[in-house]
């Protein structure tokens, strides 16, 4: 699989083109996920009619590696389901995906790590989303859906 990132039409315009828009995404895949359901717990939290469920992801990118003309890295998604009035996570999923990255001219660190940080979480959004949704269907409660774009930062 490979994408470039869409250019910026400002960029393009001055001649001029952004560190990010000269990435290119040469590979990317799942490199491990899990998930936890205490059924019990869950369907006990999904029968109260007070609005006692909160819902939590978090998202954490890494640089795992950095060659002069290429990066890798990671982001590690969690979703826990919290049951305010129990105190309990009947539902955690938890997932990492690892992506390839080539670039044309020389990558800094602090680049490629500020690229993964701001881009490496909206690009892998989907997967993470669409994991969620075919995740719970499988275990057999209601599919949840998460937002089409990631929410601002986590906590």
């Amino acid at each position: 699989m490979s994408a470039k990132l869409k250019k910026n039409s400002q960029t393009e315009a001055s001649g001029v083109m952004s560190f990010e828009d000269q990435i290119e995404l040469f590979a990317m895949g799942i490199q491990s996920c899990s998930c936890r359901l205490d059924r019990p717990k869950y369907m006990r939290m999904r029968k109260r009619r007070e609005d006692s469920e909160v819902r939590r992801v978090s998202a954490e990118a890494k640089l795992k590696e950095h060659g002069e003309f290429y990066f890798d890295g990671s982001v590690t998604y969690e979703l826990l389901v919290r049951d305010k009035k129990a105190g309990v996570d009947p539902l955690r999923l938890e997932c990492t995906f690892e992506a390839h990255f080539h670039g044309p001219k020389s990558i800094a660190p602090d680049e490629a790590n500020r690229f993964l940080q701001t881009y490496f979480k909206i690009i892998s959004w989907p997967y993470f989303r669409q994991f969620v949704s075919d995740m719970t269907a499988r275990m057999s409660i209601a599919p949840l859906v998460l937002p089409l774009l990631p929410e601002g930062k986590e906590d």
